[in-house]
């Protein structure tokens, strides 16, 4: 009998701890939403047009994943080739968070999942590609340093299309791959 109350205490704890995780993130939802597509769009410098923002706990725990659907990325820089360029669109692009920097201080962007992405680049007459899309760091702001720590990537059904200057065109199409740091598997 002492045996099965230890096990039920342990049960209805493990519980509470995951519905109190659940709460308090469902509950700073919009938060956390507007979070993520901040620090993603502030390091930006073309357009991000977003067709809508879901949260889910669960998917990628310890973190915390904020999929932003239905995206598009383009528009003009210095060094983009067309105005109307668009370097990406997708279905979603997952952005996690850590769950404890959620919970107890200010959340980093350490992952990005890229799922079902056609992928447009164009290279200039001048040999420059329209992949200058990241703001330049400033050292005299050093939490534009801070907000994202990307240290996962994986992308999931996403298709490359390059367009040389010498109008040759060149696909690759990734069913998945995961890369971390210097590591990555590829299918």
């Amino acid at each position: 009998m002492g045996k099965q109350r230890i096990l039920i205490a342990i049960g209805v704890v493990i519980t509470l701890i995951i519905s109190s995780i659940t709460f308090i993130v469902m509950a700073n939802e919009e938060q956390i939403k507007l979070l993520a597509l901040e620090r993603v769009s502030d390091n930006l410098q073309v357009e991000l047009n977003v067709g809508g923002i879901d949260v889910s706990v669960w998917s990628e725990f310890p973190k915390v994943r904020v999929n932003l659907n239905d995206i598009v990325l383009g528009g003009a820089t210095k060094r983009t080739v067309n105005p109307i360029d668009t370097l990406l669109t997708a279905d979603r692009l997952g952005v996690a968070l850590s769950l404890w920097d959620i919970l107890f201080s200010d959340p980093i962007v350490e992952a990005f999942i890229l799922e079902k992405a056609q992928i447009h680049l164009r290279q200039s007459g001048s040999g420059d590609w329209n992949t200058t899309i990241f703001k330049t760091k400033n050292p005299d702001f050093p939490e534009l340093e801070t907000d994202v720590k990307v240290n996962f990537f994986r992308f999931i059904d996403v298709s490359i299309t390059a367009h040389s200057n010498d109008n040759k065109t060149y696909n690759v199409k990734i069913d998945r791959a995961d890369i971390k740091g210097e590591n990555f598997n590829v299918n």
